[in-house]
């Protein structure tokens, strides 16, 4: 009787919210405090995820890279890689119209209103005539070495895993599964200290830097995603 009195309590709009990316936290929370309850609800979820995701079980199963993954996780809109993009564009004193870019990635089927997939991630600093390499299973030696290169690096994340309810993140962990839906610059990474510092789209800082392990635990949902940005030849 309980998992009937809990999923009754969802609406189907809250529902399509939550698998559209368009709920709330709090009906985030609502929607996965149902599921830990409702082994229906459970399925019917990870079910409707992975056909939204273009994900099939084999995929989650085996060891290559959800490309199809959507990166949206941004508080203005699914701009999410788009601002990476910038801020690295910033840094290179690369010079851009904001509107441009936002028209172009929509022309060219890069943006979509659900968001960027990963394997679209940096396709403006391509156009801009830099090197862009784009590689899964990586790892912080990778990252380092990029940094130590003068390379800027773009890494794919589970972004509420380092912003948000660490108990709600690990509860979408366990009944839905990884989601990459975010990217991040990285700017610096000290091993010796077990930090790593970042540029957020989603954060009010200009970088945040944290524990090695929390980055690492958001990291790992795109199976460690990396687009390394080097300098033109």
């Amino acid at each position: 009787m309980k998992d009937q009195s809990d999923r009754h309590t969802l609406s189907a709009e809250l529902i399509a919210a939550y698998l559209d990316g368009n709920a709330t936290a709090a009906e985030c929370r609502q929607v996965l405090q149902a599921m830990e309850h409702d082994a229906q609800l459970r399925e019917l979820l990870q079910v409707s995820l992975l056909v939204d995701a273009e994900m099939g079980l084999q995929l989650c199963r085996t060891n290559h890279l959800p490309v199809t993954a959507m990166a949206a996780d941004c508080e203005e809109g699914s701009f999410c890689c788009l601002e990476c993009e910038k801020f690295i564009m910033q840094q290179r004193g690369i010079v851009f119209d904001e509107q441009q870019l936002l028209d172009n990635a929509i022309r060219q089927g890069w943006l979509k209103e659900n968001g960027t997939a990963l394997h679209h991630v940096g396709r403006h600093l391509e156009h801009a005539g830099l090197i862009v390499v784009r590689k899964y299973e990586s790892s912080i030696s990778d990252i380092v070495a990029a940094l130590q290169h003068g390379e800027q690096v773009i890494a794919a994340v589970d972004g509420g895993e380092l912003l948000r309810d660490a108990q709600l993140e690990r509860l979408e962990d366990a009944f839905v599964g990884a989601i990459p839906d975010h990217t991040v610059v990285v700017t610096d990474c000290n091993i010796h200290n077990d930090v790593i510092t970042i540029f957020d789209p989603n954060s009010p800082r200009k970088q945040d830097t944290y524990p090695l392990a929390k980055f690492m635990n958001a990291w790992a949902d795109s199976k460690n995603y990396l687009v390394i940005v080097k300098n033109p030849t």
